[in-house]
């Protein structure tokens, strides 16, 4: 669906009056409408369509530079007047009115609503951090950001995200802006010249992470040393294949990021195995860079995969009472720690031959509790990084009868 900007919109209009085409129907207009939502996110399984998708993305969205930082004025909500644009602007304001409540202004910037991911942004620009910002009114926390952003630096200027009608970052303007439709679409490239029958495993997307996955088969070379001291201790994890996991984030949350993963049993789980590498989003960084990783993180997977051929050596006593306690120290919430702990325990609760290779494929239960209830890709990330941690950690110190108690 296409949608421009109003070509004659000033400074003193409104970002928000946008042209929305009358004829599309109305499925695809809620669509949109609901996308401009702070909590909106989509699941897309066809890669065609999900870079499709993030090329709609970019098309309704847009970056303003060299912005002052001293000249930006948070205002309230209920101080603003909007232009009308239809039910694009009732959603709008009711979200808004949901979550940050706030508006930004200054410079070229009209007075357009802001997301919640902007909001650590917006506080970097002000030079304030601390969790009472959080617990505070929002007229407080309005006060607090325009009484710092007053007495930035003369020649601090941001670098501002607009996307689906909200102010979605503020940024340094040293930030570097790599399209999200051109980093999957290389990488898609990259990875069907080596593995020409790879297959895409879906793509998620919210307003603050971009994640895409793919299933890299058509080359056993990658696991074939770890395929054989799995077969030396005889365990036999259902064609262990590896995948890799591309993330990026126009927010300030992520590099782009390249992160070695491997699929596993007969529900085809994905379990990162860590060794990332990025590409931030500053100084001279390009497209180029992050082609040159593409070439270079299939070497990260013998280092890696080695760490986790180790824990094959190293017997667990008390397994149920191990993967317990390393999920306690994970800091999983219980309502998904339980569930992923009894199936795992199901299996391993009574069995004195288990090892760490066990407790460290035994966490692949929690990504499935996660995507059982729902949760959305940026949160799965988030768990995600936590499990590739885990590899490093000595499993012997949460090898201890009576662990998993809370």
């Amino acid at each position: 669906m296409k949608m421009t900007y109003n070509p004659n919109m000033t400074a003193g209009s409104s970002a928000l009056a946008l042209q929305l085409p009358m004829d599309e129907n109305f499925a695809k207009q809620q669509e949109f409408f609901d996308l401009c939502k702070d909590d909106a996110s989509m699941f897309i399984k066809s890669e065609a369509e999900f870079i499709a998708f993030l090329g709609e993305r970019e098309r309704n969205a847009r970056w303003v530079d060299d912005v002052s930082v001293r000249g930006l004025r948070v205002l309230l909500l209920d101080e603003v007047i909007f232009l009308d644009v239809g039910k694009l602007r009732d959603t709008i304001v009711a979200d808004t009115s949901k979550n940050t409540g706030l508006v930004l202004q200054g410079g070229s910037i009209a007075q357009t609503a802001i997301r919640t991911c902007a909001i650590p942004t917006l506080l970097d620009r002000a030079k304030i951090s601390g969790t009472a910002l959080s617990k505070v009114a929002t007229s407080v926390l309005r006060d607090i950001i325009n009484e710092c952003l007053k007495v930035a630096a003369t020649n601090a200027n941001a670098k501002i995200r607009i996307a689906d009608g909200k102010i979605s970052s503020v940024m340094s303007n040293s930030y570097v802006a790599l399209p999200m439709p051109d980093i999957f679409t290389m990488v898609s490239k990259k990875i069907r010249r080596r593995f020409t029958t790879a297959e895409f495993l879906g793509g998620s997307w919210d307003h603050t992470y971009t994640i895409g996955e793919w299933k890299l088969s058509g080359e056993r070379g990658l696991i074939k040393k770890y395929a054989e001291k799995l077969d030396a201790h005889g365990v036999d994890y259902d064609k262990v294949q590896p995948a890799i996991r591309v993330s990026s984030s126009d927010v300030g949350k992520s590099a782009v990021n390249i992160v070695p993963k491997l699929i596993y049993g007969k529900d085809q789980l994905l379990l990162p195995i860590g060794g990332s590498i990025g590409v931030e989003h500053e100084g001279k960084s390009t497209m180029e860079n992050v082609e040159e990783n593409m070439d270079g993180v299939y070497s990260l997977y013998n280092e890696r995969l080695q760490k986790l051929a180790n824990l094959l050596e190293v017997e667990i006593n008390h397994p149920y009472d191990c993967m317990g306690g390393i999920l306690k120290k994970m800091q999983v919430p219980m309502k998904y720690a339980n569930p992923a702990l009894e199936s795992f325990g199901a299996g391993f609760g009574e069995y004195d031959g288990c090892t760490a290779h066990d407790i460290f494929f035994g966490l692949g239960e929690l990504i499935m509790q996660l995507q059982i209830d729902g949760i959305k890709g940026s949160q799965v990330l988030k768990y995600e990084e936590q499990i590739s941690k885990v590899l490093s950690w000595n499993f012997k110190d949460f090898d201890i009868k009576g662990g998993a108690k809370r």
